[in-house]
């Protein structure tokens, strides 16, 4: 049976990942605003650039890092800043014709100044979703819902690539009206995150989540003394220096190198492909903008059943086998789709909506599953190998673990998006 804890992890997931898969989702209703751009490319880039200084640049600054106590209050204010960007672009789009002038008049000019100005309030709310999301992966990592994180972040693409296709294909709205319907949707699913964070983040569930850190059998004095010398949750001794933040954050990188190298390379490769090589294989429906919405549907429906999979097939994360099986599944992901994406990208005789679907759908799959077994696996890992550790520096090690999923992740999805601006412009591709 789910708990209610679960589910609201899954609602902040679902909202902390709202920006993106409404930008993401809506690249066709951009394109009708900006029809002689890319700006679905140009969104895709935004995304994964940002993304990888996001995750990046704390390494060098790590005081960047939420500290524990405020990761609620930072995820707080980062649902509310991606809500109300997100909802200023579908004012922005809801203005258009008036700012801009009429679609079929508008100059290449005034295309890219919009396609600019979506790119800023985007890339400031990718930020905020950022900050949503390392904050979420801290904090629920003490009650051992990040699984629970991931899968909300699939659903709610799941959620906007099925209202895309009853807005476009069922409903028959023209394009301007249901770019702002959805957007300002994306803005709602935003906010739907701060319940469920008020209620995760209150004295007593932080008490529970404190509680579940403790060694139920360790005697109660000696427990206090290991917190006192722990220090402040920030990773940092009482004296500021017997856990500095930086050496617990290599003690955390070496108690699960292959689970977090496995998620970097594995993001590395799905942006490869995703929307990189996807985003060419147009066949019969090249001219419409529904191949668009049945791939990105195609794509994250099979995200979705790989993010559930690992709660019932456990061979990749299990603590004692998963280094190998997860690097021989890695391995298998790419030689197997690399090769059919590239091919099909290639050779005009099978540029078809089906096997674009297929492909889609597939490599997804088989991603959600590495992905978040990898998330499993190294969660396995950190408590088996940091168990040495006081109260309050394990403590900080849950977050700080949190915190490095999310940039591994990131990692990835920045230099992919990087492989995917050389794809789009190789012979390849042409």
């Amino acid at each position: 049976m789910v708990s209610a804890s679960a589910l609201l992890g899954a609602l902040s997931g679902c909202a902390a990942q709202a920006s993106w898969w409404t930008f993401s989702t809506a690249a066709p209703l951009l394109a009708h605003h900006m029809p002689d751009l890319a700006p679905a490319f140009a969104v895709g880039l935004t995304f994964g650039f940002v993304g990888l200084a996001y995750a990046l640049v704390p390494f060098a600054a790590p005081g960047l890092r939420s500290a524990e106590a405020h990761l609620g209050r930072h995820a707080k204010v980062g649902f509310v800043v991606q809500g109300a960007l997100t909802a200023a672009v579908a004012a922005l789009f809801a203005a258009a014709d008036a700012l801009f002038g009429a679609v079929e008049r508008r100059s290449y000019h005034q295309q890219q100044t919009l396609l600019a100005v979506v790119c800023v309030l985007f890339g400031g709310a990718s930020l905020a979703s950022f900050r949503c999301q390392e904050n979420m992966n801290g904090l629920l990592g003490k009650l051992q819902l990040g699984q629970s994180v991931w899968v909300g972040g699939v659903s709610c693409a799941l959620i906007l690539g099925l209202l895309q296709v009853l807005l476009r294909p069922v409903a028959g709205v023209s394009a301007g009206t249901s770019g702002v319907v959805f957007l300002a949707t994306g803005a709602v699913l935003s906010l739907l995150g701060l319940p469920a964070i008020f209620w995760l983040d209150q004295p007593a569930a932080r008490g529970a989540r404190q509680a579940l850190l403790n060694n139920p059998d360790q005697d109660p004095d000696q427990r206090g003394s290991r917190s006192t010398a722990g220090g402040d949750g920030d990773g940092e001794g009482a004296d500021g220096g017997q856990q500095p933040r930086l050496g617990l954050a290599l003690a955390v990188l070496r108690a699960m190198p292959v689970p977090y190298a496995v998620m970097c390379i594995d993001f590395c490769y799905m942006m490869s492909i995703y929307p990189g090589l996807l985003s060419v294989l147009h066949g019969r429906e090249q001219a419409s903008s529904n191949f668009s919405i049945f791939l990105f549907l195609a794509f994250n429906g099979g995200d979705f059943v790989g993010k559930l999979t690992p709660a019932f097939f456990t061979a990749l994360s299990h603590p004692a086998t998963h280094k190998h099986r997860l690097l021989l599944a890695l391995a298998l992901e790419i030689a197997v789709f690399l090769p059919l994406v590239c091919a099909a990208a290639a050779e005009d005789q099978l540029h078809a909506d089906w096997l674009a679907y297929l492909l889609a759908c597939g490599s997804a799959t088989v991603h959600g599953i590495v992905t978040v077994s990898s998330y499993i696996a190294g969660e396995a890992l950190r408590q088996d190998r940091l168990a040495h550790l006081p109260s309050d520096a394990a403590a900080a090690a849950v977050v700080l673990a949190g915190q490095l999923n999310f940039a591994a992740s990131f990692t990835g999805v920045g230099l992919g998006t990087a492989l995917s601006l050389a794809f789009r412009y190789s012979p390849l591709v042409d």
